[in-house]
Order: structure tokens, then sequence, then C-alpha cells
């Protein structure tokens, strides 16, 4: 799943650039940025979600948020940015780009992301649903047979710091998209 949406995100950063025209060229360089926070958000709570439950099996990690609550939070925001839910960086990115393929007369290209941004809430979603909002029940026959408990075990606490600030990232890019469009991508891009 997250192989995937590398592929889709690179996607996105690669037609912003072939658009070749400042709001597409925007979007691209700060969905770079997102995808960078998102990714690495994602790949740290993956790994300290399989090495404290011993599987990434989204059926056997139901009740996640009484286990992991840290962890889950920095995921679910990771998810809401991966989607291009507000008030995250990835909602901006996208907005951008969709900006930027209406500006170029792109119709398909807007369809591409507008679908691709489905797919990835669809994919999203099952693994959130199944290990976040299925609660925990004892005769769980899958987790009564792997002998786990729900009490809270956090991953490591510099694994965890990581993550929770890179996570706060993703929010603060989404509220600062404006200053760090201005100050810092927008001074790269001719003609804008």
């Amino acid at each position: 799943m997250l192989a995937y949406s590398s592929v889709a995100n690179i996607g996105y950063i690669v037609l912003g650039v072939t658009l070749a025209n400042p709001l597409a060229f925007i979007g691209a360089v700060l969905h770079i940025i997102n995808h960078s926070l998102m990714k690495a958000v994602l790949f740290m709570s993956a790994g300290g979600i399989f090495s404290k439950m011993g599987t990434l099996n989204i059926f056997r990690l139901r009740g996640l948020p009484k286990k992991m609550p840290f962890t889950t939070a920095a995921f679910l925001i990771a998810v809401f940015s991966m989607v291009g839910l507000p008030p995250t960086g990835g909602f901006f990115s996208k907005i951008y780009l969709i900006f930027g393929a209406i500006e170029a007369s792109a119709w398909v290209f807007v369809a591409a992301i507008l679908i691709s941004t489905l797919l990835n809430f669809f994919y999203f979603f099952r693994v959130v649903e199944f290990s976040f909002f299925k609660p925990y029940t004892k005769s769980d026959p899958a987790l009564e047979q792997a002998g786990e408990t729900m009490k809270m075990d956090e991953m490591s606490t510099s694994m965890l710091l990581t993550t929770l600030i890179l996570s706060a990232a993703i929010v603060v890019v989404g509220d600062y998209n404006g200053e760090i469009v201005d100050q810092f991508i927008a001074r790269a891009v001719p003609g804008f």
C-alpha cells in the first residue's frame, strides 16, 4: 500500500513539472515537501506498529488506538494528508496541482488527480477502519491466539518523538502553506 501511494505521489510531482505553468510547478515542489513528511510518518508508524504488534495484518490490529494512541494520531495525520484533507499539507499541494492543470486546460490531469485521491481514500480508509475503529474484544480469536494484550505500549521514545514532530510538520506546512510558497517556493518559479 505504501509503495503504491509513493508511485501515485511521484506521479503528482511529475505531473506538476510537466504542466509547465507556475501554479502546477509550485504544487509539485510543495508536494515534494509534503510527500517526504507524509511518507516518513507512515513508514515510521508502520515500523513502530510492527515492532510492538508483530504484524501489519490489518485484521489483527484492532484496538490499536488504545495500545498506541500517539502512533495512531501521527498515522492518521499522515493519512489525512495523503488523501488531501484540509488543513494538512497534502490538501494544499493537490489544490495547487489541480489549479495548475485547470490553467493548462489539462482536464484529463484534473480527473486523474481526483480519481487518484478517491483511490487513496478507499485504500487508506480500509486500514483505518479495521485498525482503529473496530474495537478489540477478548473474544477476538486472532488476538487471543497471538496472546496479545491491549495495554498501552508505544514505540521507542526517540522513534515516537520523531514521528510526532514530522506529523506536526504536516499540519504546519498545511497551516503556513501560503508563507512557504511566498517566501521559498515562488522565488524559484519564473513568472509567478
